[in-house]
């Protein structure tokens, strides 16, 4: 990989959860939830409301790491 590759890589992915009645916040809910480890993952910018995404996790059946708002 060259420099340009490695740098792209760690670039932020912004997230929307879309209709809060909809899948979106329980899909965003399972991201947030398999994320292995922040150190190896590329930092996630969610857009939304958190009580959409609590419901989602609720829903999915997920626990939600700590989040920074």
């Amino acid at each position: 990989m060259d420099e340009y590759t490695v740098s792209r890589e760690r670039l932020p992915l912004a997230v929307t959860l879309g209709d809060p009645a909809g899948i979106g916040p329980e899909v965003a809910a399972r991201l947030l939830a398999s994320r292995v480890s922040e150190a190896d993952a590329r930092p996630l910018l969610l857009i939304g409301t958190r009580w959409a995404l609590e419901a989602g996790a609720q829903a999915a059946g997920v626990t939600l790491p700590p989040l920074v708002e």
